[in-house]
């Protein structure tokens, strides 16, 4: 994924409060910097894991009263297990974050799977730039 060239909104500043913080779970770290500089640009708070585990640490911050993330975007390849199980465990501690999906396949079992566990977008690979950030700022203040 190429890195795009969006600048910074003029009413994103680094006094103002993150339109909405997002978990981003990525596998590929190059997409990951990509889409977390996106939207940090465009005034959100994003959170980056790689892989699974650091992803539920990462949902874990709700739990103990730290502001945790309100959006998640997911990959659902994961090094170490699939990203339909970030969304069991949003599920299971009864999260209240807003799920989309992100994925090269146009239909799998592991989409209808995200789906059945709520997700409620999702965006082909590579990703538009535009249409993320109107999602999150449409979700985000939801």
């Amino acid at each position: 994924m190429t890195q795009p060239d969006i600048p910074a909104p003029a009413h994103a500043t680094a006094t103002s409060p993150p339109k909405c913080r997002t978990l981003i779970v990525e596998h590929d770290p190059v997409s990951l910097r990509a889409l977390a500089m996106v939207l940090r640009g465009a005034g959100h708070a994003p959170l980056t894991a790689a892989t699974l585990i650091d992803a539920i640490a990462k949902l874990d911050l709700l739990m103990s009263g730290e502001p945790g993330p309100r959006c998640l975007l997911l990959d659902l390849t994961l090094p170490d297990g699939c990203g339909t199980a970030v969304h069991q465990a949003i599920r299971d501690r009864r999260l209240p974050i807003r799920t989309a999906v992100m994925t090269t396949a146009a239909e799998s079992p592991l989409l209808r799977r995200a789906q059945s566990l709520g997700a409620v977008q999702f965006f082909q690979k590579p990703l538009e730039p535009g249409e993320l950030l109107d999602w999150l700022d449409w979700r985000g203040s939801a």
